[in-house]
């Protein structure tokens, strides 16, 4: 899994990687669709680099990703500088890989639960989110990020892994145990088993 926000650059580089480690790979990126939108994505590659599918960020954040009615503010201050709106995707994408399904959100969609939700109710069997955290430096709004996925483990009977490319990364387990866990802006790899649940939890099943 690579974070939120990879450059083209490092994309080239990770086809190339992918086709000597034969490996999947979950991978933020920038994308735009058929119209011309701009969306904030996560895309599947297999293990020839080939694009499998695409999620495209559901809930985008407003003054961060889109300016909310831009006609009358966008050229106000530091808005000015945000020049692209991110749109909001539509499609609940589970992504479909030999030892199961997997969903992916991305940055603060950890924090609302019906977006995980809905890709368990998709078929996902394990979650990930793939984030950018360096907006909030070294503040204690890493933690607070990071520890949303407990409860989203808990709350849908998964495996919750969260990749964030200042930290915190980490692992937490269905019953919500963390597993394993980065440091704060520390450069490192994680080795964790995790497994792809079958059975829904009472609550991913009947909330509404």
């Amino acid at each position: 899994v690579f974070t939120e926000d990879e450059t083209d650059l490092y994309f080239n580089w990770t086809k190339k990687l992918l086709g000597e480690i034969k490996t999947n790979l979950l991978k933020g990126v920038f994308t735009k669709d058929e119209e011309g939108n701009l969306h904030n994505s996560v895309i599947l590659l297999d293990k020839k680099g080939k694009l499998i599918d695409i999620y495209e960020k559901i809930h985008p954040i407003p003054f961060g990703e889109f300016v909310p009615a831009r006609r009358f503010i966008g050229n106000i201050g530091p808005l000015r500088l945000l020049r692209e709106d991110v749109v909001a995707g539509k499609k609940y994408t589970v992504f479909p890989i030999s030892q199961g399904k997997i969903g992916s959100i991305i940055c603060f969609e950890s924090a609302l639960p019906q977006i995980p939700r809905k890709l368990r109710n998709n078929g996902a069997q394990i979650l990930f989110v793939v984030t950018n955290d360096g907006w909030f430096r070294n503040s204690i709004e890493l933690e607070q990020h990071f520890y949303m996925g407990r409860v989203r483990a808990v709350e849908n009977g998964v495996y919750f892994v969260q990749c964030a490319n200042t930290g915190i990364s980490g692992v937490f387990a269905p019953n919500g145990k963390e597993l394993d866990a980065t440091r704060k802006n520390e450069a490192c790899t994680l080795t964790t088993s995790v497994y792809f649940m079958q059975e829904q939890t009472f609550y991913s099943k009947c909330w509404n």
